[in-house]
């Protein structure tokens, strides 16, 4: 006996990026320098500083703002209130917190 069982067709939601602006600080000195990223909305805030830690240091040593919020290491982009609906980038603010240690 053959059974046939049909599944519904469900559409497969492509993944969503959006255009970041990293204003990377040392302290209190100020911007020093400027990268635009690319990032799923999707990405861990800790995955995404491991990823930029060319650019910034020690992930350890790495806080990262929006707006006035500061960002959580266990959640995405989306769960910090980063849902691409604004057209333009988004800014993120670098602050190393242990200057000493920045490579």
């Amino acid at each position: 006996m053959l059974h046939i069982r049909i599944v519904p067709y469900q559409e497969a939601e492509a993944e969503q990026f959006i255009r970041i602006e990293f204003n990377f600080q040392i302290s209190d000195t100020g911007t020093i320098s400027i990268h635009m990223a690319e990032c799923s909305i999707g990405a861990l805030i800790g995955g995404l500083k491991e990823d930029l830690r060319s650019m910034f240091g020690d992930p350890a040593h790495q806080e990262w703002f929006h707006r006035t919020r500061k960002l959580s290491n266990d959640k995405t982009l989306k769960s910090s209130g980063i849902d691409g609906r604004d057209r333009s980038f988004v800014q993120i603010y670098v602050r190393q917190t242990n200057p000493d240690t920045w490579q």
